[in-house]
């Protein structure tokens, strides 16, 4: 999903034509993108360092949450990691190192929309279609910001109560819920933000309405009948 906004503000920084620092060549673009893929896809490694013994890790994993809940112990459960080093290094180290390489590739690519399009805009293009591109960035930008909002905030708590030995399955929960909304965020927000999404669910509902108002006034007269 991180990987996407890079996709989502690289395509719009390269639409630039004023752009000098976009991407000349597909090679190149290939070349950048299988680097920002495959330095985060590194955490799959931990998948190596899965327990063998289950049962042992089941105990390991009831150290660091003693108040599982009762599927724990009911259903079959399959403990992935349990080392609290590895917990912690992947908490506090490898996850804020993915973000800082994704957020640092988007930040570079929002830089250079801001610059060439409100800062330093070219001769090239016209004014009213920097006008369409600036209005089209701004609901880009929050497209991509309250969905963020809503994965940062509760990774954030679930963070900070791994890190003081505070966590609890509500905390868990109430996190892994909110992660789970992120979807439905994102999609209000797409329908929210850009006109043409705004104006294709308006004559959508209207087209419905009149569809079904037809069709009651048709029950009505054959009933009338």
């Amino acid at each position: 999903m991180l990987i996407s906004l890079v996709y989502v503000f690289e395509c719009r920084s390269r639409s630039i034509q004023e752009n000098r620092l976009k991407f000349e060549s597909n090679s190149t673009r290939i070349i950048y993108y299988v680097i920002i893929y495959t330095l985060p896809s590194l955490c799959l490694l931990v998948y190596f360092i899965v327990p063998t013994d289950q049962e042992a890790a089941k105990l390991d994993a009831l150290r660091s949450f003693p108040c599982p809940t009762k599927e724990f112990f009911l259903e079959q459960t399959f403990v992935v990691l349990s080392d609290p080093f590895w917990l912690s290094f992947i908490m506090l180290f490898a996850i804020p190192a993915i973000t800082i390489l994704i957020f640092g590739n988007i930040f570079f690519h929002v830089s250079c929309c801001i610059f060439y399009l409100y800062m330093a805009p070219g001769a090239m293009t016209s004014i009213r279609t920097r006008l369409i591109q600036r209005r089209f960035f701004i609901g880009m930008f929050a497209q991509t910001g309250f969905p963020f909002i809503v994965l940062a905030i509760p990774y954030s708590v679930l963070g900070v109560s791994i890190a003081i030995g505070r966590v609890s399955q509500v905390i868990t929960n109430i996190s892994f819920i909110n992660f789970g909304v992120h979807g439905l965020v994102e999609s209000i927000c797409i329908i929210t933000f850009h006109h043409s999404y705004r104006l294709y669910i308006q004559k959508w509902f209207m087209k419905t309405a009149i569809i079904k108002s037809k069709f009651f006034r048709i029950v009505i007269r054959c009933h009338i009948q």
